[in-house]
């Protein structure tokens, strides 16, 4: 509002009665204003509250991977597209190039990256498991695991 007076500028709505060339107008549009303000920040805290729930609970928060699906009951498991993350894991490590992996398996390079360094998928390549908020990684070359927390 402050850059439109510089300008020279008043605002005038027709349809909510605000006009900023009177007090009354100008108080009326900063109550406006700050009832916005107040909502959206209100917003944000409902919707970090409830994402810190469903960590707490062990749930996963956002979309799932390529790989993964949610069953009958809500709990994530494989998808048809788990040996396609894996041949992807694999291909890499043998070619070591992302654009010849991508074309073998018709998909974008950013497509391969995002698998490359997703948790999950590295999870999913290794055979390792998803629970209660952690993922395991299983290196079966050398029986060890290593959790990682955060997801």
């Amino acid at each position: 509002m402050d850059e439109l007076k510089r300008y020279g500028v008043d605002f005038v709505s027709v349809t909510e009665r605000i006009d900023t060339t009177t007090a009354a107008g100008k108080l009326m549009f900063h109550i406006i204003g700050a009832f916005a303000e107040f909502e959206r920040e209100m917003t944000i805290e409902r919707t970090k509250l409830a994402m810190d729930k469903k960590v707490k609970e062990g749930s996963f928060v956002g979309r799932l991977p390529l790989g993964y699906r949610y069953d009958e009951s809500r709990r994530i498991v494989l998808s048809e597209d788990a040996e396609t993350v894996r041949c992807v894991f694999f291909d890499f490590l043998e070619t070591q190039n992302v654009s010849e992996v991508a074309r073998k398996h018709n998909m974008s390079r950013m497509q391969v990256y995002r698998i490359l360094r997703n948790h999950f998928t590295l999870a999913l390549s290794t055979g390792g498991t998803w629970s209660g908020g952690a993922i395991t990684l299983r290196s079966s070359a050398r029986g060890r695991s290593k959790k990682s927390k955060g997801f």
